[in-house]
């Protein structure tokens, strides 16, 4: 179940970042100074955002194809509910989710850098 849920909250936060990126013009500075979004403009949060989605994925995996198949015979609902195919097909799901919220923030963080870089300079220091 808590593999269940972590799909969930995954489509979840894949659709909250989807929203942001679709209101991001116009709301640059905004979204950049955000505690989520703000780290995502460093190579450090970059790195740390790649595993807060990699280690997850990777830990129901193990535990949907390694740890599961042993618990399967205490399972008292369904068989098909935890049969391999139903735990590989969530595995599949994970993965792929997984890879659009990667590649959503990669998208979010390039579209950040570019409007960033398309800014006018800074007028600190000029006297009128």
């Amino acid at each position: 179940m808590a593999s269940l849920v972590e799909f969930c909250l995954m489509v979840y936060l894949l659709a909250h970042l989807i929203q942001v990126r679709r209101m991001l013009p116009g709301h640059e500075a905004a979204i950049s100074e955000s505690p989520f979004y703000g780290i995502m403009c460093t190579r450090f949060g970059r790195l740390l955002i790649l595993f807060t989605f990699l280690i997850p994925l990777g830990v129901c995996t193990f535990v949907l194809v390694g740890v599961f198949p042993s618990l399967k015979a205490e399972w008292t609902g369904p068989h098909g509910v935890v049969g391999w195919v139903a735990r590989w097909l969530l595995v599949i799901f994970l993965a792929i989710t997984d890879t659009l919220l990667i590649l959503q923030v990669r998208r979010t963080v390039a579209l950040l850098d570019s409007r960033a870089k398309n800014a006018p300079a800074s007028v600190e220091g000029q006297v009128t």
